[in-house]
């Protein structure tokens, strides 16, 4: 697996030249562009990358403060998506957004 750690200043859904280039240019989707990590501004988002990740969907982090400051950080280190809970249930989190890619065909 490839080594990366890169952090933004933004959030992905109003991403700044310099992020737009880099996940561009690292195949990167974002599948969920953020869930409430808890209290203080903590963010979660799902993604994945056939370069970065080897198609697995991870888990990066992120902070939005009260004053409008965002920052997201996507690493080798973030943790594979096993299961996760929405609509109900618990799902695979990697069959679950395999078969969401496969709906939008």
């Amino acid at each position: 697996m490839t080594e990366y750690r890169k952090t933004f200043k933004g959030c992905f859904m109003y991403p700044d030249q310099e992020m737009r280039d880099w996940l561009e240019e690292n195949e990167v989707t974002i599948h969920s562009p953020w869930i409430d990590g808890g209290m203080y501004g903590g963010r979660l988002f799902h993604y994945s990358s056939p370069k970065l990740t080897g198609g697995e969907v991870r888990i990066g982090t992120g902070y939005d403060s009260q004053h409008g400051f965002k920052s997201r950080e996507l690493s080798h280190l973030d943790a594979r998506l096993d299961k996760f809970w929405t609509g109900g249930k618990y799902h695979d989190g990697q069959e679950y957004y395999r078969q969401k890619e496969g709906q939008d065909d």
